[in-house]
């Protein structure tokens, strides 16, 4: 399972893959985000067999 990644290690260009999420929408285009993301989330835990994994624990960069 991945782990998320401390600031620092983020931030070293050493430390890669590097993996943002970024989506944009309101309205209907909100919904649409939605379910990609539920999809992205489903698509995940079965790719990791780990029912307790969310997004989180995938994408990550602090701002």
């Amino acid at each position: 399972m991945p782990r998320t990644r401390s600031f620092k290690e983020h931030l070293d260009p050493a430390v890669a893959p590097r993996r943002l999420l970024a989506l944009d929408g309101g309205g209907l285009r909100g919904m649409l985000s939605v379910q990609i993301l539920r999809r992205i989330g489903t698509l995940l835990r079965d790719r990791y067999n780990d029912p307790a994994l969310v997004l989180a624990d995938y994408f990550g960069l602090p701002a």
